[in-house]
């Protein structure tokens, strides 16, 4: 028996066996990337969803001049307590520059239950103030997580 052609057969097979090994790895931490990427995708489009229904809310409670106070304050809490869940999800999972447009969004959301759990009405510009701030910061965090998530245009 030749001995050449034995170690020729096994160093085949262990080239064979690396080549498949390393494809495998990279094919599962390109997976592991893009599953993260979804995650995120799905997490960013549900903290988005939750801060649009937070926000349709109090602007109905706003122009509601109808309904008591305690009545009004109850039903701000009640549509912001959505958002603190999904405000700790993506400061889990978001890189540093979402999670501070998170940060500033969700503060000037607060600000604006705040202000419409106080009383203030739609026609008033303190509440056009709070609107027009939550307006800008939420643009900012919109364009941070597309940044994030590479689909900026």
């Amino acid at each position: 028996m030749e001995w050449t052609a034995l170690v020729s057969t096994v160093a085949g097979g262990g080239i064979a066996t690396l080549s498949a090994g390393a494809l495998e790895f990279w094919r599962w931490k390109r997976q592991r990337v893009d599953q993260n990427t979804e995650n995120r995708r799905v997490l960013y489009g549900s903290y988005l969803a939750v801060l649009s229904s937070t926000r349709h809310t109090l602007g109905v409670l706003a122009r509601d001049t109808d309904i008591s106070a305690v009545e009004r304050a109850k039903a701000v809490w009640d549509a912001y307590e959505n958002c603190i869940s999904r405000r700790y999800e993506v400061e889990i999972m978001a890189p540093v520059r979402v999670v501070a447009a998170a940060e500033k969004t969700h503060q000037a959301i607060r600000d604006l239950c705040v202000a419409v759990a106080g009383g203030i009405t739609s026609d008033s510009e303190e509440y056009d103030h709070h609107r027009q701030a939550y307006k800008e910061v939420h643009l900012s965090l919109r364009s941070a997580m597309r940044s994030d998530l590479g689909t900026e245009p």
